[in-house]
């Protein structure tokens, strides 16, 4: 038979269990606490990074990425088209102006240049006889009116004659008139002459004219085509260092193609690009930093290339002092457009502690404590992040990346 517990054991029974329990939870929490607490609530202020509040200039910068490369470049094209027949140097090399870098086969166009002398020397011969024949017929028409104003002459005598002759019956009237039309017809065979003279002195400086100008036109020619033939071996015009070099030797080449790049390395920009999301606010002129190994150079922009690219925008930056020693060719650098600025604002230096957002909690240290204090953060830059309100000059922000403490609203310093 089943013995009844009496119900003020059953209640003692269930405070005990619940007690017991009660105890568990308690030192299960204290641990956790105190766990959490050794481990967050005191941190040595030595592992932080921290910054002091100060007023002064605010830069507001879009951040981008940018390669120096040389201020100017030069493309030496071929002047004739040929035969790359020899390379002397090749891509890095320094020359010197008037330094031979590569050189075509000329044969072709040195026939084309004997060619075109001899045909000058053809046009040549032909106003020296052009000249010769001018002053022959020339000469033939002057005997020819000489002769015709003696005939002339002499046809005024007979016809006087025959004008006397009449007055007393030696001739008849239809001899008298004879006389009279073949005076006439000598006077105007006499104008023809003059009018084929003058035809033939205007006629040849015409002539004239146009075989000089046919000359002219052909000793030009030979004149672009001699310098051409000197161009044909590609030499430098200035100091500077070959970029690139056309080596491939027995290739043909048509006029124009390019051959050589050479570049100044004493003066240097830069191309730079940045996010398509700028693309409305970077601009022609605006001033530009650019960071070297912790230096920096000052620059503006000079032009936006109109195309976007994998959603970059692409601009040149002209670099104030583009020979600074700094400056290296090919080399990668950190290029800050300077969008906006402000003489006075309260700044710290930006660390990971700013997470971009305009309002947020940072821990600002009070003493021997850090105390998490809500901010509004303003324009920045990769230097410094401007701070509206929240702090005051002159306090110290913990500026490290103290995302694991943020539950808590301060921690002890060590």
């Amino acid at each position: 038979m089943d013995t009844q517990i009496p119900q003020q054991e059953i209640r003692k029974s269930r405070i005990k269990n619940i007690s017991k329990y009660a105890l568990i939870l308690f030192v299960i929490f204290c641990f956790i606490y105190g766990i959490r607490n050794l481990l967050t609530k005191s941190v040595h202020l030595d592992q932080l990074r921290t910054s002091i509040a100060s007023v002064g200039p605010m830069l507001n910068t879009i951040t981008s990425s940018g390669i120096v490369i040389p201020a100017s470049e030069q493309v030496l094209t071929a002047p004739i088209s040929g035969v790359i027949s020899q390379v002397f140097l090749t891509p890095g090399s320094a020359v010197k102006p008037g330094e031979s870098i590569l050189e075509l086969d000329k044969q072709f166009v040195q026939l084309e240049y004997e060619s075109l002398n001899d045909e000058l020397e053809v046009r040549k011969n032909r106003v020296i006889k052009l000249n010769l024949e001018f002053k022959k017929n020339i000469q033939d028409l002057e005997l020819e009116n000489n002769i015709k104003e003696l005939q002339l002459k002499r046809l005024e005598t007979q016809l006087d004659d025959a004008r006397k002759l009449e007055n007393i019956g030696g001739v008849t009237e239809e001899e008298v008139e004879e006389a009279a039309l073949n005076l006439e017809i000598a006077r105007l065979e006499k104008k023809k002459l003059e009018n084929e003279l003058t035809f033939r002195n205007a006629s040849l400086d015409s002539d004239q004219k146009n075989l000089q100008l046919e000359i002219a036109i052909q000793e030009k020619k030979i004149k672009e085509l001699a310098s051409k033939l000197r161009q044909s071996d590609i030499s430098a015009p200035r100091s500077s260092v070959v970029t690139w070099v056309n080596e491939n030797i027995g290739s043909k080449i048509n006029e124009g193609d390019p051959l050589v790049r050479l570049a100044d390395l004493n003066s240097f920009r830069i191309e730079a690009s940045s996010a398509d999301m700028h693309a409305q606010r970077i601009k022609v002129n605006m001033p530009v930093n650019i960071r070297i190994d912790d230096k920096e150079l000052e620059g503006y922009i000079g032009r936006i290339l109109p195309e976007v690219e994998n959603n970059t925008i692409k601009f040149e930056v002209i670099i104030i002092d583009a020979q600074s020693d700094l400056l290296k060719a090919n080399l990668r650098v950190e290029v800050f457009v300077i969008a906006d600025k402000k003489e006075q604002a309260i700044r710290v230096v930006n660390g990971p502690a700013f997470k971009g957002t305009r309002e947020q909690e940072i821990f600002v240290k009070r003493g021997h404590k850090a105390i998490k204090q809500r901010v509004h953060t303003g324009i920045s830059n990769f230097e410094f992040v401007e701070i509206i309100d929240g702090v005051q000059a002159g306090d110290t922000l913990i500026i490290s990346d103290l995302s694991e403490l943020m539950h808590l609203d301060e921690f002890m310093l060590k």
